[in-house]
C-alpha cells in the first residue's frame, strides 16, 4: 500500500553518487586553478603592503648619517623625495634603481668644484676627495718634492677653494771678487829723507762667494750666501820711505861766499 521498493531506491542513490565523482573529476583542474589563481593574489597583496609599509633608510650624505622613513620603493625615488641630487661627477654606494630594504645605508659623495692653478694653467675639476693632497692626486698634477702648495696639503677641500702649485727652483751661484793690496811703508836708514823705493810688488786678492738662488715660478725671491773662500790672497805692497839725513854743507865753501860777498857790496859802495 503506497511502499517504495527498495530495489529503486538503491539505483537512486548510486546514481547520485556516480554524478558527484564524475562532477569533481571533470573540475579539479578548475578548482586547483582557482586555488593557485587565489594563492598568488595573496602574495602579491602581501608583496604590495610590505612594499608600501613604512622603512627605516640610513642615509650618509657628505659625511653626515641621517635616518629616514619612508614609503618609497627605489632609492631614486627616495633621494627626490628628500630632494638630494646626484650628478655626474657625485659617487653612491649603490645603484640608483636599487630597491630599498628595511634597514639599509646609503652612501652618497657629492663632488665639489675645486680650481687648481699650476704651470700658467687653470683648471676646474670636480672631486669627492676630502683634502687638498687627494684633489692633486686625482687630477694627476705631478708635484716634485720642493714644490710649495697652497693650501697645505693636509687642509680639507670646500667648495670652489683655488688650490695653487707654486714650482719651486733653486740654482747655485759663484761669484769672483778682487780683494784690494794694502801699502805697508817701512823706514829705510839707508834712503835720505823723502826719498822712496818699492821694496815689493803689491798684487790684489780674489774672493769666492758661492750664492743659492731660489725661484718661484720662475722669478727669482731670494738669495743665499751659502759659502765664501780666498781663492788668491792679496799681497801687500811694500815701500821703503828714507830716514837718513841729509848731509850738510862743507865750512870753506860759505867762508868763500861770504867773502865773494862782501867784495860785491864794497865795489858797489865805490861806483856810488
Amino acid at each position: 500500500m503506497g511502499a517504495i521498493p527498495l530495489k529503486d531506491t538503491h539505483v537512486q542513490r548510486s546514481s547520485s553518487k556516480s554524478f558527484q565523482w564524475r562532477w569533481k573529476h571533470e573540475n579539479l583542474r578548475l578548482i586547483l586553478l582557482s586555488l593557485i589563481i587565489s594563492i598568488a593574489m595573496t602574495f602579491m597583496f602581501l608583496v604590495l603592503l610590505h612594499g608600501t609599509s613604512e622603512k627605516n633608510v640610513s642615509v650618509v650624505l657628505n659625511g653626515q648619517e641621517t635616518i629616514l622613513s619612508t614609503k618609497q620603493d627605489v632609492l631614486q625615488h627616495l633621494l627626490d623625495e628628500q630632494a638630494i641630487t646626484v650628478g655626474p661627477h657625485d659617487q653612491i654606494s649603490v645603484p640608483l634603481s636599487a630597491a630599498l630594504k628595511d634597514g639599509d645605508r646609503i652612501i652618497v659623495d657629492q663632488a665639489v668644484p675645486v680650481t687648481i692653478m699650476a704651470d700658467g694653467k687653470t683648471t676646474t675639476v670636480y672631486t669627492t676627495e676630502k683634502t687638498v693632497k687627494a684633489a692633486i692626486g686625482e687630477s694627476n698634477i705631478p708635484i716634485r718634492e720642493q714644490d710649495k702648495i697652497l693650501p697645505d696639503t693636509s687642509s680639507q677641500l670646500k667648495p670652489n677653494m683655488t688650490i695653487r702649485v707654486l714650482r719651486i727652483d733653486k740654482h747655485t751661484t759663484t761669484t769672483k771678487h778682487d780683494i784690494p793690496f794694502t801699502v805697508i811703508r817701512k823706514e829705510d836708514a839707508t834712503l835720505e829723507k823723502g826719498q822712496l823705493k818699492m821694496v815689493k810688488a803689491g798684487q790684489n786678492g780674489q774672493l769666492v762667494k758661492t750664492f743659492e738662488k731660489v725661484y718661484q715660478d720662475g722669478k727669482m725671491v731670494s738669495m743665499t750666501l751659502l759659502a765664501k773662500s780666498m781663492e788668491q790672497p792679496a799681497v801687500n805692497k811694500i815701500v821703503a820711505v828714507g830716514t837718513k839725513e841729509k848731509p850738510k854743507p862743507k865750512a870753506v865753501a860759505l867762508s868763500a861766499a861770504s867773502s865773494a860777498s862782501q867784495i860785491g857790496r864794497a865795489s858797489c859802495r865805490e861806483r856810488v
